[in-house]
Formats: C-alpha cells, structure tokens, sequence
C-alpha cells in the first residue's frame, strides 16, 4: 500500500512529466497549468496544488533534469576505470552528447523557459561556472581543459538549437575526440603559477 507522501511525489513526477511533454512539443511559452494538467489527466487545482506557480513548476523540472543528469553522470562514472584521468571532463562531455543524443530530451525547451525566470537563470548559470571550475582543478592544463569543455557545451548547445553544421555522424566523432584524453594528452602545457 503506498502512502500519502508516495502519493504526492508519484503525482508531482507525472506533473513534471507532462511539462517536460509540452515544452518539448509546445515550447516555454505555451507551458501553462492548464495544458500541463490536460497532458496529465489531472485537474488544473491539482497541478497548482503541487506547483503554486510557474516559477515553482520551472524549478521543479529544473530539479527534475537535474537529478536525470545526474543519475546518468553517476552511471558513465561507475562504467569508467578508477584510475582515469580527467574524469570529470569526460563526464561533463558525456552529459552534453545525452542531452543532444537523446531524443526525449527537452533541453531546448528547458533552455528557453530559464530565460523566462531570472532566478533560475542564475542558478544555472552557477551550477554551469562550477563545473568549469571542476573541470580546471582535475587538470594539468587550465586553458586545454576550458577548450574542452567550452566545445563539448558549444557542440552540444549548437545541436540542441538546431544550429549545428555538422551531421550526426560527424557530431559524435567530435564528441568521441572531446572526451579521449589520450588524444589531448600531447596537447597538455601544466599550468605555472608565477
């Protein structure tokens, strides 16, 4: 038998489900409580029961995506030898090649509805500079680390908005080639502190 609370977040994931399912098909600017509760067969009460506001609904699909990505991230770690270096570059690219690759993936209608709210823009934008920052502490090369990572997010933003020049075939090649650190590894110049 499962319980009030199970209850609530089972309802709170088909809520966040079915927002995933109109951005993607409708985009941010049609994301409403009343085509959510429609694509979730609930009650527009029940949906703002769960979502007061458009703000508290963004955050939560923010959380949601956040969770999703990080499940992933977890898994691609655990399939990595233990001894790897840069792991968490070759993560960051990976997380960027799911979202472009993955064909139910919202990201460009998440995208979208962040700039509709200023607060979880910067949330983002902080979780974004942190793992820059990350991916600088692991390695030996500051600069070559930053190109990595600004073209494994550049590849992948290019791609979510439909904007990229290369095909899938090529994408993925230059996805593999962003996170094989023995192709970088000639590349590397330590980083000096004078």
């Amino acid at each position: 038998m499962t319980t009030r609370q199970e209850r609530s977040e089972q309802t709170r994931r088909t809520i966040i489900t079915a927002a995933l399912a109109v951005l993607g098909r409708d985009g941010g600017a049609r994301l409403t409580f009343g085509a959510v509760a429609q694509e979730a067969g609930l009650s527009k009460g029940a949906v703002t029961r769960h979502f007061p506001s458009k703000k508290a609904l963004l955050q939560g699909i923010l959380a949601f995506r956040a969770e999703t990505f990080r499940s992933f991230r977890n898994e691609f770690a655990a399939a990595q030898p233990a001894q790897a270096s840069q792991q968490f570059i070759v993560r960051q690219i990976a997380i960027m090649r799911e979202m472009v690759e993955n064909t139910h993936s919202p990201a460009r209608a998440v995208f979208s509805a962040l700039l509709e709210e200023p607060e979880a823009m910067a949330e983002t934008r902080q979780r974004i500079a942190s793992s820059l920052v990350k991916a600088t502490d692991e390695s030996a090369d500051a600069q070559l680390a930053h190109l990595r990572w600004a073209a494994g997010w550049g590849l992948g933003l290019l791609s979510v908005f439909g904007l990229s020049p290369f095909s899938e075939a090529e994408r993925s090649q230059l996805f593999n080639t962003l996170g094989d650190n023995d192709f970088w590894r000639p590349l590397e110049h330590p980083t000096t502190t004078d």
